[in-house]
């Protein structure tokens, strides 16, 4: 879900940009590059520019910076999400991404327009909108063993071999079916556009208060994409009989289960912050430009 926001503490520190961090994928040559000429940009400015590569130790920064594609991004949501509200770290650090890569549904903007966008920034010319995420607790016999968060997807799925997997889905505790497949996404409005659309689920407009349903290759004519609300409850049996299953999160983060076990998803407390500047574009105007609609 998008909330369009603007606190009036927020806009006074966007106004004198003082501490930026600086979450980069490194692997792409072109952010390698980048990277010296941006050190002098923020030197010339007077702001300080610290590479970042988890949660601890955010306390102090005006934004993170993302150099890469939406997997940056999606990395970054995580940890600087999971930080927010502890006493050392600042709530809800909002996150302002540059994409250096293909699709980059969730960057602010392009490389070329990077020094105009943080100008702007820092003349208070922007957006903040929150979106909503997944968390996630892993229980085994009972007890928890492991919790998540996730700003596109979890998905479940065998890790080895096409034999179909068992899950048995409940939503506020009623019984949905028990999934007989190549596994289930659960997505989120933002992530609608990942391995949900690739799937065959509905690109779902990110202001949705909802969640996404997908079955991967169901062993069933009839199940198909279920829409239902962010204020539900979810949870996830298996059932699969003496198989590990795989439990992706953003596609980035891997848990293995085992029969019995459960996962209970819920709306994240806090939501991930972005910031974009005033005249972003569109939704619609995004879609038909990421994906050459006519």
């Amino acid at each position: 879900m998008i909330q369009q926001v603007h606190h009036p503490e927020f806009d006074r520190r966007m106004f004198s940009v003082k501490r930026i961090g600086l979450v980069a994928n490194f692997e792409k040559k072109e952010v390698r590059a980048l990277i010296p000429k941006l050190q002098n940009f923020c030197q010339k400015k007077g702001w300080k520019l610290d590479k970042v590569t988890g949660a601890k130790n955010l306390n102090g920064y005006d934004f993170l910076l993302t150099l890469g594609g939406d997997g940056t991004i999606l990395k970054t949501a995580r940890f600087a999400t999971a930080s927010g509200g502890s006493p050392t770290t600042p709530k809800k650090i909002p996150i302002l991404g540059i994409n250096v890569g293909s699709l980059g549904f969730l960057a602010a903007a392009e490389v070329k327009d990077i020094y105009s966008v943080l100008e702007n920034i820092s003349q208070g010319r922007y957006l903040v909108e929150e979106r909503t995420m997944f968390a996630g607790q892993i229980y085994r016999r009972k007890r928890k063993i492991n919790h998540f968060l996730a700003l596109n997807d979890c998905v479940l799925r065998n890790p080895h071999s096409v034999r179909v997997i068992n899950l048995e889905v409940k939503v506020d505790n009623h019984l949905v079916s028990e999934y007989q497949g190549d596994g289930l996404i659960l997505s989120t409005p933002t992530g609608s556009t990942a391995y949900n659309l690739a799937a065959g689920g509905p690109l779902v407009s990110p202001e949705l208060p909802v969640f996404i349903l997908t079955p991967l290759c169901p062993h069933s004519l009839t199940l198909r994409p279920l829409i239902i609300s962010q204020e539900a409850e979810i949870k996830i049996r298996i059932l699969s009989n003496g198989q590990e299953i795989l439990l992706s999160i953003d596609g980035q983060e891997e848990h293995h289960l085992k029969i019995g076990d459960e996962i209970l998803i819920r709306k994240a407390e806090n939501n991930v912050r972005f910031l974009f500047p005033k005249n972003k574009e569109k939704y619609f105007s995004l879609l038909r430009k990421k994906f050459n609609w006519g």
